[in-house]
Parts: C-alpha cells; sequence; structure tokens
C-alpha cells in the first residue's frame, strides 16, 4: 500500500480506493492523483517500498516514509526454533532494503524508516496525536476510508475475523466489536 501525501490538504472529497494488489495499482494512484503536486508517499506493508518510488517518480514527489520491512516476515510466524530461519529471512530484507535505498537515492528521492518507537521517542509523536490527528478529525479532513468490514461481536467472533483477513481482503480494516 502506498500511501501519497500533498502539500495542501485536498479541496474535493474525492477519493478512489486502489487495490494494491493490482497489475494497475501504480497507474490508477497516478491517475487518480491526477497532476496534483504530491511531496511523499508512506510505504505500508511487506513489497510497497517499490510501487511507492514508482508513484513519487511519476508524481514528482521527493519524499518516502518506510513503515515496513521490503519483504513479509510471514515465514518466521510459527516457528519453533526461530533462530535458524532467521538469517536468510534478514538477508533478503537487508538486501532488499540496501537495492530500495539505491533506488531512492537514484531517483532523487529521501527515504527514511519510520518505527512506532520513533514516533514514541521523538518530538513529532506527542504532536501528531494530540494535535493534528485530532484536528483533522475534527475538520473532516482525515476520515477514516473504506468504512470498516464488521464481522462480529464478541471474543467468540474474533477466529472467524482471523480466518476472514487470512484468506484476502483489500482495502478494508477486519473488525470485530467487543
Amino acid at each position: 500500500m502506498c500511501a501519497p501525501w500533498r502539500s495542501t490538504p485536498s479541496t474535493g472529497s474525492s477519493r478512489a480506493p486502489v487495490d494494491h494488489r493490482s497489475s494497475t495499482a501504480v497507474a490508477d494512484l497516478v491517475s487518480a492523483i491526477d497532476g496534483r503536486a504530491v511531496v511523499g508517499a508512506v510505504a505500508l506493508g511487506a513489497g510497497s517500498t517499490d510501487a511507492c518510488l514508482d508513484v513519487l517518480s511519476r508524481t514528482g514527489g521527493t519524499r518516502l516514509a518506510m513503515a515496513s520491512t521490503p519483504l513479509s516476515l510471514d515465514a518466521l510466524a510459527g516457528r519453533r526454533r526461530l533462530f535458524p530461519a532467521m538469517l536468510p529471512v534478514f538477508t533478503r530484507i537487508g538486501l532488499a532494503t540496501l537495492r530500495s535505498t539505491l533506488r531512492t537515492r537514484r531517483r532523487g528521492i529521501r527515504a527514511a524508516f519510520v518505527w512506532g518507537s520513533s514516533l514514541r521517542d521523538d518530538e513529532m509523536g506527542p504532536r501528531l496525536w494530540r494535535e493534528v490527528v485530532p484536528r483533522l478529525l475534527a475538520e473532516g479532513a482525515l476520515r477514516p476510508l473504506p468504512a470498516p468490514l464488521v464481522v462480529g461481536e464478541g471474543l467468540g467472533a474474533v477466529q472467524g475475523a482471523l480466518d476472514r483477513q487470512r484468506a484476502g481482503v483489500s482495502a478494508q480494516k477486519v473488525v470485530v466489536r467487543l
């Protein structure tokens, strides 16, 4: 998922959901941007960095915040002996990160990783969560889109929600109300 951001708030209410699994996702997103100025993008999810770089290159954006590793960590999930499996996975992640870093520099794009702890430990986190997000929500400039996919209520619905998530959803959050 590549989430571009603009230097000025959108003046219209147009939103264009794009399926990140589509072979035309980058072109669809660039088309939806429709020539408006783009400052940067946030790469969310394994494999999203390259798509964001393509979007930024085509829209003039110069900043990339990488909020995910370039490769999935799924190969490590549920392992009893984690250490032997970590070496090849983290080697591939390191090489993919190096490749992405070189691509960003060649394209004149500044990139950096953003971790949850980064926002917790620097001055940006408190400002973001105490000032910016509440103001944007109150103004209606920040809205959770699309609407969540509510799949049930109570703890008994959690397994069904996990199964639904694993089966695959696009551009939706699977939610269980407690």
